[in-house]
């Protein structure tokens, strides 16, 4: 797939390949029956694009794939997304994160095994500057984050808007990330043990002190989340999550809010407005199984908000 002169959405982080097993319910130290078991594609970087090319966003993945079974299984993943991809493979070895997803289907949280030993750092050269350059929005995530800096510098330098998934910020180089991240949306948890404070709407306020940030905010599942702009850095405001009637899976969740949260930001909503299209794309992503399944397209967007005003 060649690449194009500028994309909407660009993030070199996280892809993977996801097994994901159905149980009725399920609970450590016993046998389970097997509802079902699916490959499927996942990764917070992929599936933040995956969401935002269903909501109209052009998009591209640019982290490392190689010649195995679980990188061609990416790209295919990514072909039918309509996500672009490089045409070579710099790193024949190369694998992305794979994944063992547990869902209980009776409350439809999971649980995850993961190894990333075969993933192979990006390699940021004069090709990538260029598609990041190029780029409306630029999606970072925790997965390499010397690499991530890089990636996230290089977009503030060009005034490229930054928007930051991370599960962790650790050391220094976690310090300076955080710095240069323009939108950082991060769940309650990972706030609480990254800076100390328990309560979401102090943690909102503290991580609101950066140079330049634009939004920060702060998720946790079914209570919704907390958030504040750059326009109003002192007033913290609470979306509440979308009632669904029947939650089948909550297996990617925060990164398909962080795809739709990207790809409303491009299309130019109010910051407010971003992070309520982001919180109805999570919610409806809900309805079926696996990370990325269930992500509504613009069309079945735009009817669920109308439906719920």
């Amino acid at each position: 797939m060649s690449l194009k002169e500028r994309w909407d959405l660009v993030g070199f982080g996280v892809a993977a390949v996801d097994d994901v097993f159905t149980t009725g319910k399920f609970i450590p130290n016993e046998k389970h029956k097997l509802i079902s078991a699916r490959r499927l594609g996942g990764g917070q970087t992929e599936t933040a694009l995956v969401a935002a090319a269903r909501l109209g966003c052009s998009c591209y993945y640019g982290g490392n794939l190689g010649r195995d079974e679980r990188s061609d299984f990416v790209r295919g993943v990514l072909s039918r997304e309509g996500i672009g991809y490089p045409e070579g493979v710099r790193h024949p070895e190369a694998s992305p994160t794979y994944a063992v997803v547990i869902v209980d289907q009776e409350s439809g949280e999971r649980s995850i095994l993961w190894s990333d030993d075969a993933v192979v750092p990006p390699v940021i050269d004069e090709s990538d500057i260029e598609v990041i350059r190029g780029a409306r929005c630029i999606l970072t995530d925790q997965n390499f984050p010397d690499c991530q800096l890089a990636i996230a510098r290089t977009a503030r330098e060009a005034g490229i808007p930054v928007v930051g998934d991370y599960e962790r910020l650790e050391g220094e180089i976690g310090k300076q990330l955080d710095a240069v991240t323009d939108h950082i949306i991060v769940p309650l948890v990972m706030a609480r043990r990254n800076w100390g404070m328990t309560d979401p709407e102090d943690l909102v306020a503290r991580m609101m002190t950066a140079t330049g940030r634009k939004l920060a905010c702060v998720t946790d599942g079914v209570n919704g989340c907390w958030f504040a702009t750059h326009e109003a850095p002192y007033t913290i405001r609470r979306q509440p999550a979308f009632s669904m009637p029947q939650v089948v899976d909550t297996n990617g969740c925060g990164d398909i809010f962080h795809g739709a949260y990207a790809a409303s930001l491009i299309q130019e909503f109010p910051l407010e407005e971003c992070i309520r299209r982001a919180a109805a794309t999570a919610a409806l992503k809900t309805r079926q199984s696996g990370g990325q399944t269930g992500a509504p397209t613009l069309v079945e967007l735009e009817r669920f908000l109308q439906a719920v005003r």
